[in-house]
C-alpha cells in the first residue's frame, strides 16, 4: 500500500478520519470528501489508485458515482456503507464496485480489501506471459 493514492468519499467525518489514519499508517496517500461532488472533482484532479466510496449522501449517492467512475475507470472501488442487506452488496457489484464492506466494519478487514484490490489492479497491468 506504500505510496498508493486513495480516495476516501463519505460523509461521515468519524469514518474519513479512521480510515484516513489507519491506512496512512500502512503507507498509503489519502485525500478526503465529504460529499459525491467533492469527490468527484478530486477524482479527476487527483486520479487515486483506489476509491472507497459510501453510499448514502446528500448530493450524489455512491451507486451514481460508482457507475460514473465505471464510464471511463477500472481503477478499483471498494464500497463502504451502513447498508450491509444481500441485496445492498448486490446492488454494488452491480454498479461496479469491486468489493463491498459494511459498517460498521473492522481496521483490520479494511485493510486486507484495500491490500488486496491494489494487488490485484497491480497484476492486472502486467502483461500475460
Amino acid at each position: 500500500m506504500q505510496g498508493k493514492k486513495i480516495l476516501v468519499i463519505d460523509d461521515d467525518p468519524l469514518v474519513l478520519q479512521m480510515v484516513k489514519f489507519t491506512l496512512s499508517k500502512h503507507g498509503a496517500q489519502i485525500c478526503t470528501a465529504a460529499s459525491g461532488m467533492e469527490g468527484l472533482t478530486l477524482f479527476y484532479a487527483w486520479r487515486p489508485d483506489l476509491v472507497i466510496l459510501d453510499v448514502m449522501m446528500p448530493d450524489i449517492d455512491g451507486w451514481g458515482i460508482c457507475a460514473r467512475l465505471r464510464q471511463f475507470s477500472d481503477m478499483p472501488i471498494l464500497m463502504l456503507a451502513a447498508l450491509g442487506s444481500d441485496g445492498h452488496i448486490v446492488r454494488g457489484l452491480k454498479v461496479g464496485a469491486d468489493d463491498y464492506v459494511a459498517k460498521p466494519f473492522a481496521a483490520k478487514v479494511l485493510i486486507a480489501r484495500v491490500e488486496d484490490l491494489l494487488r490485484r489492479a497491480m497484476m492486472s497491468s502486467f502483461p500475460a506471459r
